[in-house]
């Protein structure tokens, strides 16, 4: 039974990235898989699919007193041209060539977050940066912990797009020294993720609300 159900997802994962290539689909019957519960449902799945639409304003972080360099935090300021394009109906947040430090960013309906060719935003290294906690997954389960580096709930039409880079500056001195493992940087001694983790199972296990899993700072 889960044998056949990995065959089927995977049938259908690459039913749809021959579909997204532009290769016409043949019609399900002729292909003699019209009893698959996945591929019957892509044609469905496909035609709902919509690219996202946004009005050709731009918003350039830098008006709004983002400044080029990592010792210079943007945060506030992509903040603030987020807020305005969504206040304006929608458009592109532009990150400009150069590169830019940030936190977390939250972004709103009907906002396009581009980046410009030679743009890098750096996402801080500060777990501050990442407060308040909002709703997320760890693991894929759900909690209230830090923010990811780019965020959105319940929110609808929005784009990452653009040639630049998103660079999360992993490394020693990031998240792998909290895995716990000596593998990974961690050496005796030093916080782990360990017990946090075990803490989440256990709410999971016994349906704790969502909003009552707080973890994050601490």
């Amino acid at each position: 039974m889960q044998k056949g159900m990995q065959q089927n997802r995977r049938e259908f994962v690459k039913t749809l990235l021959i579909g997204s290539a532009g290769v016409a689909l043949f019609p399900l019957s002729a292909r003699g898989e019209t009893g698959d519960p996945w591929l019957t449902q892509v044609p469905q799945i496909l035609a709902r699919i919509k690219p996202p639409v946004f009005p050709k304003h731009d918003f350039v972080i830098t008006k709004y007193g983002a400044k080029a360099g990592v010792g210079n935090a943007s945060t506030s300021a992509i903040s603030k041209a987020i807020d305005a394009c969504n206040k304006a109906g929608g458009g592109r947040v532009v990150i400009p060539a150069g590169e830019f430090l940030t936190g977390a960013i939250h972004l709103k309906s009907n906002v396009n977050l581009y980046l410009s060719k030679g743009a890098t935003l750096k996402f801080s290294t500060d777990e501050k940066s990442y407060l308040p906690i909002v709703m997320t997954r760890w693991e894929g389960m759900e909690l209230m912990s830090y923010s990811p580096f780019i965020y959105a709930f319940g929110r609808s039409n929005i784009a990452i797009t653009g040639e630049g880079t998103l660079d999360g500056q992993s490394g020693p001195d990031g998240c792998w020294k909290g895995h716990g493992n000596p593998k990974y940087v961690w050496k005796e001694g030093m916080p782990n993720q360990k017990a946090a983790r075990a803490k989440l199972y256990k709410m999971m296990e016994d349906g704790v609300p969502v909003e009552q899993r707080i973890f994050g700072e601490g």
